[in-house]
């Protein structure tokens, strides 16, 4: 999914738990044997975890609830627990639940290799054997590096490289260039284009500003143009390129400036753009685009910043540039020694795995998320049975009834402000385990695939996926679209489509087990689903109506509350260092989940305190994790989550319901007193 996608159509659960990597930088592979680079030891790899079909989640009883609730309910399933070499992350409940999967589709995807299929699942299995075959990846990108290295010879200024660019973004091959769809914000029903561009090889601007950092990045770009045979000045122009990236950086925007800027107004015409920045010759790009069309710039600034370099920056700089946005990410089985340094460079300062997944594991990650929809239409069936839709449907109504009920009681609300939070709920559509229409599968185009050469299929993709969105933007928006396969193990609300998708896939222990108590199963899926519906109702679903249009329903003090509740919940945050700016919407989603699923568990009917105590804990083993530190750090600057612990405690030491099952008192580092409690809904 796209960084716009999550943005504004949707605000997804997790967003960063299951991929690590640029799908790009997870092409190939090294022999399984790859010994771990810290320790030069046989690497323990995440295809040879043991995966349970339920996992246990032992309470630590060594420690006490009221100082660590996260460590209380996790320590002891991972304590036995190694991070894979070949992972930055580990968390159990989402993990576990892609492995099982992952590995049946895996086996899926091999018994059919010799098999006529349907045309579209033949492009799931053409797409997946073409990225096992190491033998002609080292001739292809050779092919790609000698004709780029050709291709730049014969530019001899600012104009012909330009026209080169835009070529390349036509042909469907890797450019700073973005162009896509976004809904409208004044009518769901249709679709918005927007134009972006991003040269940052580093995802933050942050991590330019690490001295230590930027020179080990600077250092990888000379690595780069010595593989491709450059000879001349390399330092200098290693350099040049990081110091033009990092000036870009500056006037990027930020993950939490992106959050916001999404609703407002960025239109322009068409003509303005083109005529703003001529040196990108946006003529060509935007031709395929009908006229009624309307367009965002939505970082102007960076737009701007880039277009002045192309119009009179330094030619050889630039080419520079261009050279690392068309190959850097596809140096791999013909430059072993160039991959393995940028892969130590990622294990060492962004947090990157140890090791690299074996080749199958990475064609498989690559193919299964480009292709998800067309193999898990295959494969969802098999997979689960005999799962009971009706009963999750029924636990889900039950936490939008408490809802209502919230609304409704809610004191701090305006009347306007309440009867625009009754309508949205009234009008939520909910799309769960899985797509029943074509038009909620939405299926990719089909296209013939090269079952040998897998960087031309990365062309053809990508060509496909720029036609699809020229058509997409041709005609009425489909509301009715899944934003993910039902295998996906996440969910998500849409502000613009005003419902909520919760795929099978995340419909398994611990987030869910029809088998278990009620309330164990609100624990944690209950919370999932109070968490996503709950952004219907946030500052941000403030801003969208009933249909999913721009169109705010709180009045000015109920919106001056809602901030002011958020940025007292922050402090929290801001106090094991968080940035509230960025984590703010979701740290409110994990509070207003949790209020709504204890509510929807307990209600006003009596509960045993092991109940309350069962509850809790499962919430809790939702989020247990193990972590690389330096990934942590990249978390930190980029995920709109908080990190696992805080996920954990912050929220429930604001809940009554807490303290009446675990009894935390005053001088707890989990006790907050009840005046300072927050409390949304």
């Amino acid at each position: 999914m796209s960084k716009l996608a999550l943005l504004s159509s949707v605000i997804v659960f997790v967003a960063t738990l299951l991929s690590c990597n640029h799908p790009q930088r997870q092409i190939n592979a090294a022999n399984a044997e790859t010994p771990d680079a810290s320790t030069g030891q046989q690497a323990l790899l995440t295809q040879n975890l043991v995966i349970p079909e339920r996992r246990d989640f032992p309470v630590n009883v060594k420690l006490d609830p009221c100082n660590d609730f996260y460590e209380y309910a996790c320590s002891g399933a991972l304590a036995d627990f190694s991070l894979p070499d070949d992972k930055s992350a580990y968390t159990f409940a989402f993990n576990d639940s892609h492995e099982r999967v992952k590995r049946k589709k895996m086996a899926f995807i091999d018994s059919v290799a010799n098999k006529k299929v349907s045309p579209r699942l033949a492009q799931v299995r053409d797409v997946y054997q073409s990225c096992l075959n190491e033998k002609r990846q080292v001739t292809d990108e050779q092919e790609w590096v000698a004709q780029v290295k050709a291709d730049l010879a014969q530019i001899n200024s600012h104009e012909e490289l330009a026209q080169y660019i835009v070529q390349r973004w036509n042909a469907g091959s890797p450019s700073f260039l973005g162009l896509g769809d976004i809904p409208n914000q004044k009518n769901s029903l249709k679709n918005d284009a927007y134009f972006d561009v991003d040269v940052m090889q580093l995802n933050h601007r942050k991590l330019y500003e690490k001295e230590d950092v930027k020179q080990a990045y600077t250092e990888l770009v000379s690595a780069f143009l010595i593989t491709i045979g450059e000879t001349q000045q390399i330092s200098a122009r290693a350099k040049k390129v990081v110091d033009l990236e990092q000036a870009f950086s500056q006037v990027y925007p930020t993950p939490e400036e992106f959050r916001a800027l999404i609703n407002e107004d960025r239109y322009v015409s068409r003509e303005s753009l083109v005529a703003k920045y001529p040196a990108f010759h946006l003529d060509q790009v935007f031709a395929p685009l009908s006229a009624s069309v309307p367009l965002r710039d939505l970082s102007p600034e960076a737009t701007a910043y880039l277009h002045e370099q192309f119009v009179k920056g330094d030619l050889q700089t630039l080419k520079d540039l261009v050279a690392v946005q068309s190959l850097y990410s596809t140096l791999d089985d013909a430059y072993p020694e160039f991959y393995d340094q940028k892969f130590q460079f990622s294990h060492k300062y962004l947090g990157g795995p140890a090791v690299r997944k074996p080749r199958d594991q990475r064609c498989a990650d690559y193919t299964f998320r480009k292709f998800a929809k067309e193999i898990d239409a295959d494969m969802v069936q098999e997979m689960f049975p005999d799962f009971s839709k009706e009963k999750f449907v029924a636990l889900l109504e039950k936490v939008r009834k408490e809802m209502i009920h919230r609304i409704k009681s809610n004191e701090w609300l305006s009347d306007a402000g309440r009867k625009g939070a009754l309508k949205k709920m009234e009008r939520l559509g909910y799309q769960v385990v899985t797509p029943n229409t074509e038009a909620e599968w939405d299926f990719l185009p089909v296209k013939t695939y090269d079952n040998a050469s897998f960087l031309n299929n990365v062309v053809i993709f990508n060509k496909m996926m720029i036609e699809k969105t020229y058509d997409d933007l041709s005609k009425d928006r489909n509301k009715d679209v899944w934003g993910m396969g039902p295998l996906t193990v996440n969910a998500y609300y849409s502000a613009m489509d005003n419902k909520f998708v919760m795929p099978i896939g995340i419909l398994q222990y611990p987030f869910y087990d029809q088998n278990l108590p009620e309330h164990v199963n609100m624990g944690a899926v209950g919370v999932v689903v109070g968490h996503e519906i709950g952004h219907a109702i946030d500052d941000k679903g403030a801003q969208y109506d009933g249909d999913g249009a721009l169109n705010n329903w709180m009045t000015e003090e109920d919106l001056k509350h809602f901030k002011e509740m958020g940025q007292k919940l922050g402090v929290y945050y801001a106090a094991e260092e968080h940035n509230p700016e960025l984590t703010m919407g979701e740290n409110i989603g994990d509070l207003s989940g949790l209020t709504f699923a204890y509510d929807a568990a307990f209600g006003k009917k009596a509960a045993t305190q092991k109940q309350k105590q069962e509850f809790f804990l499962q919430y809790a083993r939702a989020w247990c994790q193990s972590i690389r530190p330096k990934f942590r750090e990249q978390m930190l600057r980029n995920d709109y989550h908080s990190q696992q612990p805080q996920r954990v405690n912050l929220p429930i030491k604001h809940l009554t319901g807490f303290y009446e099952a675990y009894q935390c008192k005053a001088g707890d580092n989990m006790y907050v007193a009840p005046k300072d409690r927050v409390q949304i809904w």
